[in-house]
């Protein structure tokens, strides 16, 4: 009797537990889709004044987004510059927009809905009006007003649902717009909007305050800080719940605005249910892999972008045949790359588990350098490279195929995707979305990078034809991985020099064996041949004393824009 006892209170005990807990919406066990309509200009005799930024901050909004995971064909972005007329921010087409984004949802998935623009309250009343492209100050029928907004949302079957309307931030009737009625005003009384039981909503101010625009922010200082939220900066234990978010941007803003203008500017949030709206789950910038043994892999996180790749075409240095090359590249999700190239100690790791044989055991010679010749030489492999290494130096004597074999065993062992990055990868990560020429910037420096110095030079162990720089790096050979200072903006190091890294393109040529690409440079690598646009290439049985690789894992596919 007396164990019954327990156990009942026991479970009477954990049943009021849960019925006390939140119920959390889990953002990613279902689809996510997100209307953003950004107005910064009116018909001329709209009787508004334009404004500068709700265009692009929705644009920025809508980057943010895809970074967080969101598909993008579940975006749909209404901005008067879009080249398609469905898309313009009118009334009409808000509301058909509307209707199509809500429809057939299923309480896993969520929507969001981003009005950004001017916006007018009758004074006397507590509706709110969203202003599109083609609305006039004295028709009050070209407004949206945000109850019909509230009421679509409440309708719809999503179990995640949020409106955030940036409509404060110029209030007409403090900039003496011609023609505005005198019961109406600018949608500075927020707070008295009251969305449905199940739909949270985020305005970009308080009652009586103003949204403000900054030309250091590029954008709205709402809209700034709300994209920066949404980038991880508002994250708690790895996801963006929206009552986070929330007290992220009104600290944030507040701060800011109080700061920089002298003015109080804190964003309203209101959500009438106690339920937990997670908007994304987001990935950590850095992450260790454990191939067991007490070994890891580090690799860093690279956001989603565009960049250039190849050489400039612009830049004096860029040979003729290689001007027309260069092509941009978009990323539309992010992925990790290597922190550091594979080292002995991880490569020492796999063949212990495996028992691996490298092209160059299985041949039994290796590419190297020996009394200032290069040449096969019977022997030489990643174990005996031709000179000393310690565990945190990058492997060497790597042929495409080993490194291959290495990223297949990796995904087993960490259960993550393993792959070779390819060169749009591997280059994105070295020069970023600003096209550098050098992982660290656009001028050369020899301390950063691990190549064809003095220190080499001095050494008499490699042959006079190469162009040796003035530097001294202080290594002769490789250097253990990370110890330049030359981490990219993405945080991976050792991107120019130290050792040539495989890509895992393969590349179709007129000979039987399709040519492979490597990146970076190496110990022996002319300054030149360092540069994160230029690389060299080869069969796949090529094992030297200078390539070496670097994993990338979960990389996505990749859009060429021609």
């Amino acid at each position: 009797m007396h164990t019954r006892l327990i156990r009942w209170i026991f479970c009477f005990l954990l049943l009021a537990a849960l019925l006390r807990r939140p119920l959390a919406v889990q953002a990613a066990e279902g689809e996510r889709y997100a209307l953003l309509v950004g107005v910064s200009t009116y018909r001329s005799d709209s009787g508004f004044n334009n404004l500068k930024y709700p265009e692009s901050d929705v644009i920025a909004l809508k980057d943010a987004l895809l970074e967080l995971g969101f598909d993008e064909a579940n975006i749909r972005l209404m901005v008067k510059s879009s080249p398609d007329e469905r898309f313009n921010p009118r009334r009409e087409n808000i509301l058909k927009e509307l209707k199509l984004l809500l429809a057939n949802k299923n309480k896993d998935d969520t929507v969001i809905v981003v009005l950004s623009g001017h916006g007018l309250q009758p004074r006397a009343k507590d509706g709110a009006y969203f202003c599109p492209s083609d609305a006039v100050v004295k028709e009050s029928e070209t407004w949206l007003d945000l109850e019909t907004v509230f009421e679509q949302l409440k309708n719809c079957g999503a179990g995640g649902k949020l409106l955030i309307a940036d409509c404060c931030r110029d209030d007409p009737a403090l900039a003496n717009i011609k023609g505005l009625p005198q019961d109406v005003q600018s949608v500075t009384r927020p707070g008295k909007l009251k969305p449905p039981q199940n739909v949270a909503a985020l305005f970009s101010c308080g009652n009586g305050e103003v949204a403000y625009e900054e030309e250091e922010l590029k954008g709205g200082v709402f809209a700034h800080f709300l994209v920066q939220g949404l980038k991880g900066q508002a994250a708690f234990n790895g996801e963006i719940e929206i009552k986070s978010l929330a007290g992220y941007l009104q600290k944030k803003v507040y701060d800011y605005v109080s700061a920089k203008r002298g003015a109080s500017q804190v964003p309203s949030f209101r959500m009438e249910s106690d339920r937990l709206l997670v908007l994304a789950k987001v990935e950590p910038d850095e992450l260790k892999l454990d191939l067991g043994g007490g070994v890891a892999l580090e690799v860093v996180r690279v956001r989603p972008g565009e960049f250039l790749m190849g050489r400039d075409p612009n830049d004096p240095e860029t040979p003729e045949y290689l001007k027309k090359e260069a092509h941009k590249v978009k990323f539309t999700q992010g992925f990790y790359i290597g922190k550091y190239p594979v080292t002995v100690g991880q490569f020492k790791r796999f063949v212990a588990t495996t028992g691996y044989k490298t092209d160059a055991d299985r041949i039994g010679t290796g590419y190297t350098l020996k009394d200032g010749n290069w040449d096969y030489y019977p022997g030489a492999n990643w174990m005996k490279p031709g000179f000393e290494q310690a565990d945190d130096h990058p492997v060497v004597m790597m042929s495409w195929d080993d490194a291959n074999e290495f990223t297949k065993w990796a995904t087993k062992q960490t259960g993550k995707t393993v792959s070779l990055p390819t060169q749009a990868e591997w280059e994105y990560a070295a020069r970023g979305p600003e096209n550098l020429k050098y992982p660290w910037g656009n001028t050369w420096d020899g301390t950063k990078a691990n190549h064809a110095d003095q220190t080499l030079k001095t050494s008499n162990a490699i042959h006079s034809l190469v162009g040796y720089s003035d530097d001294n790096d202080g290594y002769v050979y490789t250097a253990p991985v990370g110890h330049f200072k030359n981490e990219s903006w993405c945080g991976a190091f050792d991107m120019a020099g130290n050792a040539w890294q495989w890509c895992g393109d393969v590349i179709k040529t007129d000979g039987n064996d399709p040519d492979r690409r490597s990146k970076g440079g190496s110990w022996s690598s002319e300054k030149e041949l360092c540069r994160s646009a230029d690389g060299t290439g080869g069969g796949h049985e090529i094992r030297t004393s200078t390539y070496g690789f670097r994993i990338a894992v979960n990389a996505p596919s990749v859009k060429l824009i021609r």
